[in-house]
């Protein structure tokens, strides 16, 4: 064996040693990807009710006010926020709960109350007007 075909030989043996482990890398992440697929789930995937079993909220605040929407159990942390809440009636509050604590669209909310789109988002609005109007009289006495 002559010294030139000694470096070929060399050079096809680390060429046929980088193909073996490229190879194998890629079995190792298909087979990673397809035990992803089997034991995982999508967040987008989930429904809204599986999210909010995963979140958790720290209150660090001895208040706690708990609001019944839908099946859900909303907790506000904020006292002034829990106590306005209490003046809204329930319609317009599930709406804001659902809509800003629960992430629910327009669309899904009017699906879940059997109103129209157009009615959730107006009625949103104007609750929120007037949870601002009142945290703000609460806050100048």
């Amino acid at each position: 064996m002559t010294l030139e075909q000694f470096y070929t030989y060399q050079e096809q043996t680390f060429d046929s040693f980088c193909k073996a482990v490229i190879r194998n890398e890629s079995i190792d992440a298909f087979r990673e990807l397809a035990h992803r697929r089997e034991h995982e789930i999508e967040f987008s995937a989930m429904s809204p009710k599986e999210i909010a079993s995963l979140s958790a909220a720290d209150c660090f605040d001895a208040y706690r006010k708990s609001f019944r929407v839908h099946g859900y159990i909303v907790e506000v942390c904020d006292r002034s926020l829990g106590e306005i809440l209490d003046y809204i009636p329930s319609a317009q509050r599930d709406i804001v709960l659902l809509s800003y604590f629960l992430d629910y669209s327009d669309l899904e909310i009017s699906r879940l109350l059997n109103m129209s789109k157009s009615t959730v988002h107006y009625r949103r609005k104007a609750t929120l007007r007037r949870l601002k109007q009142l945290l703000e009289d609460l806050e100048h006495g």
